[in-house]
């Protein structure tokens, strides 16, 4: 059997599985558990969720190119997000009990009870934007291993991806999420075997000098976008919304972290091992695009294995991101009735899910450099997350000038970031933070000048 032929039946199996979570996932289902689970994910589909939707397309490409260029370099990230995980799995219970209690299912809800309509509304404009992005970059992953692997246009590979994540999501719901993120990271756990097979230098696996190959303000600056990547994540208070109860949050958060730091030396090593098959003069976003458009440089079986892998990755955080969006925009921007009535939800969240992946597709084709477009355009939705570190410790209150001002915050700080972006601002990691600090001194400074205001009855 020829490499391209092993490598499209692995495909193939995979679809299958995906397509039969989904129409399983239909049969016998609520309307609660189409739209959040039915509020009962236990602590391994919880863990094995978040853990799969962080070790995302985006992030395989990053890694095994940074492992390429920069060797540890990049694991300052990974500090960054098990801090943020471990002070979710403290904060979370209650924020959990509070929003089952409410009906809550987006993180805009929470924020509507706690600040007010105006900060629900633009925080919800950040996670719909944001989301849009990340589903636009996971399906420009699979495109072009498909295309690489195939000699196709990207574009098959991209369409062919949409189609598959909106049949799945349109029958199965958040359930379906759920199930396929779990089963994903089944196989992601897999990956550990790959570097035995595509073996890494060992004088280059314990060169731990490489701590320090990006610099202290990049080091620093990639901590501090790990801490609020989780933070200001909707797609990770959506499992806070979910968990079956306090208990799944504060086992299932740090395992998370656990995991994806296996997952990642896992990614690291096989970056390493490419350095001994693949050309020296490979751009750190194109080194694991480029393994797949020559099949012979390793075990067809492992490097089918891999690709499928990354696929199921791209498509796990593809999957979240898209019923984030829905969710979002149909609870914070629609008419209430649309949210109220669970059947108009479905049926509206439904078709919103075929638009998403249509637009996300055509963006998809733009994209050029993953890593690049992944740190400065998509961090923009991180100035929301003094806002909700604000909402959980009760620092901010639904006052209605208050809640004008914190608006304010984070469009001023959302400006700061696109005159950066647009002016390549970015020179270093530790810029890419400047829009967050900016977010926290006004929001701070807005609660502290209408602290002794009435709130809103």
């Amino acid at each position: 059997m020829s490499p391209v032929m092993i490598f499209a039946c692995a495909v193939t199996l995979y679809v299958l599985a995906l397509i039969y979570v989904g129409f399983h996932s239909a049969k016998g289902q609520t309307s609660e558990g189409f739209v959040i689970g039915s509020r009962s994910v236990g602590v391994i589909p919880t863990m094995g969720s978040l853990a799969a939707s962080f070790r995302d397309g985006m992030g395989a490409v990053f890694w095994t190119g940074i492992a390429y260029t920069y060797g540890y370099g990049g694991l300052w990230l990974i500090y960054g997000v098990i801090v943020g995980l471990i002070f979710l799995a403290i904060v979370g219970p209650k924020v959990r009990d509070y929003a089952e209690e409410r009906d809550f299912v987006t993180i805009g809800d929470f924020l509507k009870n706690k600040l007010g309509g105006a900060c629900e509304k633009i925080v919800s404009l950040f996670i719909v934007v944001k989301s849009f992005l990340f589903v636009s970059i996971q399906l420009y992953v699979v495109g072009l291993i498909c295309a690489n692997v195939f000699g196709v246009e990207d574009y098959i590979g991209i369409i062919g991806s949409a189609i598959v994540i909106f049949m799945y999501l349109y029958f199965g719901g958040y359930t379906s999420v759920v199930k396929t993120d779990a089963l994903q990271f089944f196989m992601i756990i897999g990956l550990v075997l790959v570097p035995f097979f595509i073996q890494p230098d060992m004088d280059a696996v314990m060169d731990f000098t490489s701590y320090a190959s990006m610099g202290w303000e990049s080091s620093l600056g990639l901590f501090i976008i790990g801490i609020f990547y989780v933070v200001a994540g909707a797609d990770v208070w959506q499992r806070i919304f979910s968990a079956k109860n306090k208990k799944t949050i504060q086992i299932a958060f740090p395992m998370a972290g656990v995991f994806l730091m296996v997952m990642t030396l896992t990614l690291i090593a096989i970056g390493y091992g490419l350095m001994g098959v693949m050309p020296s003069d490979i751009s750190p976003d194109q080194v694991l695009f480029s393994l797949f458009s020559d099949l012979s440089v390793a075990n067809p079986y492992v490097i089918a294995f891999l690709g499928v892998t990354i696929m199921a990755v791209s498509m796990s955080t593809l999957d979240t991101e898209a019923y984030v969006f829905t969710s979002s925009f149909v609870r914070n921007f629609l008419p209430e009735k649309y949210s109220i009535d669970r059947k108009q939800y479905i049926q509206f969240s439904r078709g919103l899910i075929g638009f998403l992946l249509a637009g996300t597709a055509i963006v998809s084709m733009a994209v050029t450099d993953v890593i690049q477009f992944l740190f400065d355009a998509v961090s923009l939705v991180y100035v929301i997350a003094p806002l909700l570190v604000a909402a959980i410790f009760g620092w901010a209150k639904p006052i209605p000038k208050q809640d004008m001002y914190l608006t304010a915050s984070l469009i001023v700080a959302a400006s700061v970031h696109v005159y950066l972006f647009l002016n390549e601002g970015f020179v270093n990691l530790l810029y890419n933070c400047i829009p967050l600090g900016v977010s926290v001194v006004l929001c701070g400074i807005s609660i502290l000048m209408t602290r002794g205001l009435k709130e809103e009855k």
